[in-house]
């Protein structure tokens, strides 16, 4: 079954068909965003009868569809999608709806949102994942700013980094969850790019004030973990709170879709 929707997914079709002749996929969903970069993002699930893992089949998608610039990808093993549905990941769940539904493997009866769906379960998960990691990353957040006002600029900056990094990681859970374990903020950023269109670029990476701040949040990791002399300018490390309260902001929004969708 294919269904498409051409006033919002430009290339959907091509797409589609260009995938289903290499590829054996079960079924794919699509996202419309309204915003001007990847305003589209494809869920495409894959049965695991025909593959155990994605490492190999993710990067030859990607190279099949290059010149749909305009679209983000996002695999998944189909059980391993059920299963996080299950589990409380709200963005699968809006994502895996019917009306998303732009193509579905002839004869299959996969469903990823089971008929007997609990979805006031699900959200009581959710919810759980994010006052849990809302309460971690508040006592950084707070923090940061005991250390800020007392003028110990090195200790503040290792908790705004921390404050940062949960964040990157809590939306990592809410989007696909699965987090990615590295201290950096710049491989987070990049990340979450990667996964979501959703995501506000909170760096620009060809701005040279934006390379340098990341550059300084991964000192600030080491150089506060492991040397007892870093220190930090007050100016620059306003700029990076304005980062952080950005990145927060965006994690709320993101949150707030998934519940008003949902």
């Amino acid at each position: 079954m294919v269904q498409f929707y051409p006033e919002k997914s430009d290339g959907a079709e091509s797409i589609v068909h260009t995938l289903i002749q290499r590829y054996n996929i079960e079924c794919i969903y699509l996202n419309c965003y309204e915003r001007a970069t990847a305003p589209y993002e494809l869920i495409i699930l894959v049965s695991n009868k025909y593959i155990k893992t994605l490492g190999g089949l993710v990067p030859k998608i990607l190279y099949s569809i290059r010149e749909f610039t305009q679209y983000r990808v996002l695999c998944y093993i189909a059980f391993q999608a059920k299963d996080k549905i299950r589990q409380g990941n709200l963005f699968l769940f809006t994502s895996c709806q019917p009306h998303k539904l732009i193509y579905q493997k002839e004869n299959s009866d996969f469903l990823p949102v089971p008929k007997n769906f609990d979805l006031e379960r699900c959200m009581e998960l959710t919810m759980a994942l994010h006052d849990r990691e809302r309460q971690k990353i508040d006592e950084f957040k707070e923090g940061y700013y005991y250390f800020k006002d007392h003028g110990k600029y090195p200790l503040a900056s290792f908790m705004l980094h921390q404050a940062m990094e949960l964040t990157y990681r809590y939306l990592q859970l809410l989007l696909v969850a699965k987090e990615r374990i590295t201290h950096s903020i710049r491989c987070h950023h990049l990340y979450l790019k990667e996964i979501s269109a959703m995501y506000v670029s909170i760096f620009d990476e060809e701005r040279d004030t934006d390379i340098y701040l990341l550059q300084i949040l991964e000192d600030i990791y080491r150089a506060t973990r492991y040397e007892d002399n870093f220190q930090i300018d007050i100016d620059v490390l306003e700029q990076l709170e304005r980062k952080m309260l950005s990145l927060h902001t965006n994690a709320g929004d993101i949150f707030d879709h998934f519940q008003d969708t949902a």
